[in-house]
This record gives structure tokens, C-alpha cells and sequence, in this order.
């Protein structure tokens, strides 16, 4: 049986809008610093006992709230804390978000409008790192989506002072694949290869790249980090 580490389930948040149905800004991930995420999920139940059965009282879950938990240092400068950070002394729709979350294996996304409560953005010990925390729940059960799986195989070929190919082993249901570099979307491909240019001689570039189907993209693939070489 596979088994994944904590770290690859993936929190991305975004600004609430209010009135807006769905999300449309940039998401921003919650993860720097981020030492625990607890799930704190909560759920009401009705018990009955039916006389088609032998009068053991039976439990129906009658709804359910998805809740986590972030906890770790707060940074300031980072940019899903501070979107938490500034809601402090929000109330009403002020304190809402929008929160993605992305199984740990890359193949099924959560969202939803949630609301933020128990913010904690510098707190503790003097002598201690500033704390960071807060609850994030969900306002009722999320949207779920089957995703595509992450690309595979990415290398690099070609590789030359100011350009390189990439390529990568194809999913068969994409239909096109985000390619990033040094964690920016640079390009668009249409197949599972492309080529990079403008680059900068003798350069270190990481490079990564996504499955985009029906607007939806897929977990990463593997990274790699090139070398450009001397003009």
C-alpha cells in the first residue's frame, strides 16, 4: 500500500470577494513555515432505533464541516499568512477565503468559501519564534474534482547559453500542460515537449511543469534544475 508524507497534501488560499461564487484570484499556498496541519473536521449525527432491526439504535451523519488547522512561525512577509494575518479584526464576510486542498497522491481537489477563525500572527515566548496559527473552515462540503495525474519523466535536452529543450512523458487525457521556471508559469505547450528561450548563460534554472485539463491542473511533476552553459 502506498503511503505519502504529510508535506505533499497541499492548502492554497485566495481573497473572498463577497457576492462571488466562485474563486478567480491568485492562489497562494500555505506551507512556508507550516509545521502542522491538523484536521479538524467535525460531524452531527441522529441515532434511531427502527423496529425492522433489533432495536440497536442506528447513526445517520447529517452533516459534516471540514475544518484544518495550520500551525507553525509566522512570516510576514509571506504572502498566504499575511492574507490571514490582515483578517484579524475582520468580521462577517470579511473573514471568509477561498481554500483548495490537494490530496497528498495529486488526484482530488477540495474547494470551497470558508471562514477563518483563531488567528494567531505573533504570539509566544520572548525568546521564541513569532507563532503562526489559525482555524480554517469550510462554510459547507466543499466542491470535489478528480484530477489529472502529475506529468512524469521531465527532462532537458539542447542545452545551450540562452535556450533548452524540455520533455516529458505524456497524459493522456490533457489538454495542454503549464511549464514553470523557477516557480513562475512561463509557458503554455500543447504537447509534452517545448522549447525555453531567453535565458541567461551560465545560469541555474529550475524547471517543472503541469497537466491542464478543462482549466484544472494536475500536481507537479518532478523538478530539474539546468545549467545554462557559456555563451
Amino acid at each position: 500500500m502506498a503511503r505519502n508524507k504529510n508535506a505533499l497534501r497541499k492548502h492554497f488560499i485566495q481573497a473572498y470577494v463577497a457576492g462571488t461564487e466562485v474563486p478567480g484570484g491568485e492562489w497562494l499556498e500555505l506551507a512556508k513555515y507550516i509545521s502542522n496541519i491538523g484536521d479538524d473536521t467535525s460531524e452531527e449525527v441522529d441515532t434511531e432505533a427502527y423496529y425492522d432491526g433489533d432495536g440497536t439504535p442506528e447513526q445517520s451523519v447529517t452533516s459534516v464541516a471540514g475544518a484544518y488547522t495550520p500551525e507553525g512561525y509566522y512570516d510576514p512577509k509571506d504572502p498566504a499568512q499575511a492574507l490571514i494575518a490582515g483578517l484579524k479584526y475582520k468580521t462577517g464576510d470579511d473573514r471568509k477565503i477561498w481554500h483548495k486542498v490537494i490530496s497528498a497522491d495529486g488526484l482530488v481537489e477540495h474547494l470551497g468559501k470558508a471562514t477563518v477563525t483563531s488567528i494567531v500572527a505573533g504570539a509566544g515566548e520572548a525568546n521564541a519564534f513569532e507563532a503562526f496559527s489559525c482555524n480554517i473552515k469550510f462554510d459547507q462540503i466543499p466542491e470535489e474534482t478528480k484530477l489529472l495525474p502529475a506529468p512524469t519523466g521531465l527532462e532537458a535536452s539542447e542545452i545551450a547559453a540562452i535556450s533548452l529543450d524540455l520533455e516529458w512523458d505524456a497524459v493522456s487525457t490533457a489538454d495542454s500542460y503549464n511549464v514553470y521556471q523557477n516557480g513562475y508559469l512561463v509557458k503554455m505547450a500543447n504537447t509534452n515537449e517545448t522549447s525555453i528561450t531567453g535565458l541567461t548563460a551560465e545560469t541555474y534554472y529550475t524547471f517543472y511543469v503541469t497537466a491542464v485539463k478543462d482549466g484544472k491542473e494536475s500536481a507537479r511533476s518532478n523538478a530539474i534544475t539546468v545549467t545554462t552553459t557559456a555563451a
